[in-house]
């Protein structure tokens, strides 16, 4: 269950409230992450309307960034190993965040529930 205040808010890895291991370039710190071995949380919770209230909030350490400008987001997958985000103003179309989550080799996983047959 996911539950949101009417901001934009992005994570590092993260795993049980901790920021996890992930490989980074120089310089791309917080908005290149490789090989990361937990999750990026995005929350895209301001998308269209610009009557939000919520207030301010201190950022966990796993969280990198907040907003409290309209905006969408924009997911590209590359070769089905490199995924990028990028969050764009409503009213502007410029790039307030953005990342790239890049694996060196996928991993598949077996459903732990089976599918039933149409």
């Amino acid at each position: 269950m996911n539950g949101h205040v009417h901001k934009y808010e992005r994570t590092y890895p993260v795993y049980t409230n901790t920021k996890a291991y992930y490989e980074t370039e120089t310089g791309k710190e917080g908005n290149y992450f490789k090989n990361p071995r937990a999750t990026v949380f995005v929350t895209e919770g301001l998308p269209g309307n610009d009557k939000s209230h919520d207030a301010d909030y201190e950022l966990e350490a796993f969280s990198i960034t907040t907003s409290n400008r309209t905006g969408y987001g924009i997911l590209n997958i590359k070769d089905g190993k490199e995924l990028t985000y990028s969050r764009r103003a409503t009213d502007t179309g410029e790039i307030m965040d953005s990342f790239t989550i890049k694996k060196d080799q996928l991993r598949t996983f077996k459903m732990a529930v089976p599918v039933p047959s149409p």
